[in-house]
Protein backbone atom coordinates (compact mmCIF):
# COMPACT_ATOMS: atom_id res chain seq x y z
CA UNK A 1 0.00 0.00 0.00
CA UNK A 2 2.80 2.51 0.90
CA UNK A 3 4.40 1.95 -2.39
CA UNK A 4 0.96 2.85 -4.27
CA UNK A 5 0.81 6.13 -2.35
CA UNK A 6 4.19 7.44 -2.84
CA UNK A 7 4.40 7.31 -6.58
CA UNK A 8 7.00 5.16 -6.93
CA UNK A 9 8.61 1.56 -6.47
CA UNK A 10 11.54 0.46 -5.37
CA UNK A 11 13.75 -1.94 -8.05
CA UNK A 12 16.52 -4.12 -5.77
CA UNK A 13 18.96 -4.45 -8.79
CA UNK A 14 22.03 -5.89 -6.90
CA UNK A 15 21.57 -9.29 -7.53
CA UNK A 16 20.30 -8.42 -11.45
CA UNK A 17 22.48 -9.81 -14.48
CA UNK A 18 24.53 -6.84 -15.63
CA UNK A 19 25.07 -5.69 -19.11
CA UNK A 20 28.17 -6.65 -20.20
CA UNK A 21 29.27 -3.33 -21.62
CA UNK A 22 28.54 -2.13 -18.12
CA UNK A 23 31.01 -4.09 -16.32
CA UNK A 24 33.47 -0.99 -16.57
CA UNK A 25 30.93 0.88 -14.69
CA UNK A 26 29.96 -1.41 -12.34
CA UNK A 27 33.49 -2.70 -11.39
CA UNK A 28 34.20 1.31 -9.98
CA UNK A 29 31.23 1.25 -8.25
CA UNK A 30 31.66 -1.70 -6.72
CA UNK A 31 35.12 -0.73 -5.35
CA UNK A 32 33.72 2.75 -4.88
CA UNK A 33 31.17 1.46 -2.50
CA UNK A 34 33.64 -0.64 -0.66
CA UNK A 35 35.55 1.94 0.23
CA UNK A 36 33.14 4.08 1.54
CA UNK A 37 32.31 1.57 3.94
CA UNK A 38 35.87 0.30 4.57
CA UNK A 39 36.13 4.40 5.78
CA UNK A 40 32.83 4.39 7.56
CA UNK A 41 34.04 1.64 9.50
CA UNK A 42 37.55 3.67 10.17
CA UNK A 43 35.78 6.34 11.17
CA UNK A 44 33.55 4.62 13.69
CA UNK A 45 36.37 2.89 15.40
CA UNK A 46 37.81 6.70 16.10
CA UNK A 47 34.78 7.63 17.59
CA UNK A 48 34.47 4.79 19.40
CA UNK A 49 38.05 4.92 20.66
CA UNK A 50 37.82 6.55 24.97
CA UNK A 51 38.99 9.89 25.06
CA UNK A 52 42.34 10.80 26.31
CA UNK A 53 42.52 11.66 30.48
CA UNK A 54 43.75 15.03 29.24
CA UNK A 55 40.61 15.33 27.17
CA UNK A 56 38.45 14.66 30.10
CA UNK A 57 40.35 17.07 32.41
CA UNK A 58 39.31 19.64 29.67
CA UNK A 59 35.87 18.50 29.92
CA UNK A 60 35.71 18.55 33.60
CA UNK A 61 37.13 22.04 33.33
CA UNK A 62 34.55 23.46 31.30
CA UNK A 63 31.78 21.79 33.24
CA UNK A 64 33.19 23.75 36.40
CA UNK A 65 33.71 26.90 34.54
CA UNK A 66 30.72 27.23 33.63
CA UNK A 67 29.01 26.39 36.84
CA UNK A 68 31.23 28.53 38.20
CA UNK A 69 29.68 31.54 36.25
CA UNK A 70 25.86 30.33 36.91
CA UNK A 71 27.20 30.96 40.59
CA UNK A 72 28.49 33.86 39.95
CA UNK A 73 25.45 35.13 38.88
CA UNK A 74 26.43 35.98 35.37
CA UNK A 75 25.07 33.03 33.70
CA UNK A 76 21.28 31.73 33.96
CA UNK A 77 20.97 28.48 35.03
CA UNK A 78 19.84 26.30 32.46
CA UNK A 79 17.12 24.72 34.60
CA UNK A 80 15.32 27.57 36.05
CA UNK A 81 16.23 30.63 33.90
CA UNK A 82 17.51 32.50 36.70
CA UNK A 83 21.19 33.42 37.70
CA UNK A 84 21.89 33.58 41.34
CA UNK A 85 24.83 34.69 43.16
CA UNK A 86 26.28 31.80 45.63
CA UNK A 87 29.79 32.60 46.21
CA UNK A 88 30.33 29.68 48.59
CA UNK A 89 29.72 27.12 45.67
CA UNK A 90 31.34 29.57 43.24
CA UNK A 91 34.40 29.92 45.18
CA UNK A 92 34.62 26.03 45.11
CA UNK A 93 34.18 25.55 41.38
CA UNK A 94 37.41 28.25 40.85
CA UNK A 95 39.32 26.59 42.72
CA UNK A 96 39.03 23.10 41.41
CA UNK A 97 39.15 25.26 37.79
CA UNK A 98 42.70 26.52 39.21
CA UNK A 99 43.31 22.58 40.07
CA UNK A 100 42.60 21.05 36.93
CA UNK A 101 44.53 24.26 35.22
CA UNK A 102 47.33 23.92 37.35
CA UNK A 103 47.69 19.78 35.48
CA UNK A 104 47.33 21.19 32.33
CA UNK A 105 49.86 23.26 32.67
CA UNK A 106 52.15 20.92 33.92
CA UNK A 107 51.21 18.33 30.58
CA UNK A 108 53.72 18.21 27.54
CA UNK A 109 53.24 20.65 24.70
CA UNK A 110 51.82 17.74 22.67
CA UNK A 111 48.87 16.94 25.14
CA UNK A 112 48.19 20.42 25.65
CA UNK A 113 49.04 22.80 23.16
CA UNK A 114 50.75 26.51 24.24
CA UNK A 115 47.30 28.80 22.68
CA UNK A 116 45.19 26.21 25.32
CA UNK A 117 47.44 26.95 28.18
CA UNK A 118 46.84 30.85 27.48
CA UNK A 119 42.90 30.64 27.22
CA UNK A 120 43.06 28.11 30.44
CA UNK A 121 45.00 31.45 32.09
CA UNK A 122 42.59 33.99 30.82
CA UNK A 123 39.92 32.00 32.15
CA UNK A 124 40.93 31.37 35.72
CA UNK A 125 41.84 35.13 35.68
CA UNK A 126 38.58 35.90 34.44
CA UNK A 127 36.82 33.64 37.11
CA UNK A 128 38.84 35.22 40.21
CA UNK A 129 38.18 38.48 39.11
CA UNK A 130 34.80 38.49 38.59
CA UNK A 131 34.45 36.29 41.86
CA UNK A 132 36.55 39.13 44.08
CA UNK A 133 33.96 42.08 42.04
CA UNK A 134 31.29 40.21 43.63
CA UNK A 135 32.75 39.12 46.75
CA UNK A 136 32.71 43.25 47.31
CA UNK A 137 29.57 43.66 46.22
CA UNK A 138 28.38 40.98 48.65
CA UNK A 139 30.69 42.98 51.60
CA UNK A 140 28.72 46.07 53.48
CA UNK A 141 30.42 49.53 53.36
CA UNK A 142 31.20 49.62 56.99
CA UNK A 143 32.57 54.14 55.73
Amino acid sequence: MAESETGFTFVDKRNAQSDPSDENVSGVLTDTATDEVAETKEEAAERQQSPGTYDLIGYCLNLLASQAWQKLGLLADPQTGEAKLDLIEAKLAIDVVGDLAAHLESASDTQVPSDMRRELRVLLNDLRLNYVARRGDEIPNSL
